[in-house]
């Protein structure tokens, strides 16, 4: 990307709420997300991006997605029922993405976002 390497996150962060707002995505900035365990809330944390009100964007600066990185954002899907993004900002990669049975059949249990 044109961007280059040697960023901190919050410059790829604004680059690409940039574009996607130039393509015409509803983006919203560090969300706070509830965390549900249970059907109860059990906490909260802000997520990097939310596009749409439904995809869940956490950026990493990162040479590759690590299983951790992978872990996370399966874990963000578990407690959120969203779907989500991981990719390595820096440098070209490959994007990792998933998104919930749930979501991806618009159940309203995906848009319990505030």
């Amino acid at each position: 990307h044109a961007l280059g390497s040697g960023f901190l996150e919050k410059v790829y962060e604004n680059a690409l709420v940039h574009e996607l707002r130039k393509s015409g995505f509803a983006v919203a900035q560090q969300h706070p997300m509830v965390v549900r365990y249970d059907g109860i809330v059990v906490g909260e944390y802000t997520v990097d991006l939310l596009v749409e009100h439904v995809v869940l964007v956490e950026l990493k600066v990162a040479k590759a997605i690590d299983d951790i990185h992978r872990a996370q954002c399966l874990n963000y899907l578990k407690a959120t029922l969203y779907g989500a993004v991981v990719r390595p900002l820096g440098r070209p990669s490959r994007l990792s993405a998933a998104v919930p049975r749930s979501a991806a059949r618009g159940s309203s249990t995906a848009n319990s976002w505030r």
